[in-house]
């Protein structure tokens, strides 16, 4: 009788170890897609800035062209 209490016991123990286990793993699934969403937004970010950049710097060699032009004129 002994050994099949002890035997519940383990299965029981084992039972919510599994448990646990299956319920980490859904909060490192859901970890991972997070970080990924970050990630692809950090992307999405670093691209939009520098295409302001680029936009910038253009603007800025129009400026120049037209600030020269004038004193040409």
């Amino acid at each position: 009788m002994k050994a099949n209490i002890g035997r519940i016991s383990l299965q029981t123990l084992l039972a919510k170890a599994n448990d646990e286990v299956e319920a980490l793993n859904e909060r490192l699934l859901e970890a991972n897609r997070a970080r990924d969403n970050e990630v692809e937004v950090a992307k999405r970010i670093r691209k939009e800035a520098a295409s302001l950049q680029d936009q910038l710097h253009e603007m800025r060699k129009r400026e120049q062209d037209l600030l020269y032009k004038c004193k040409m004129a």
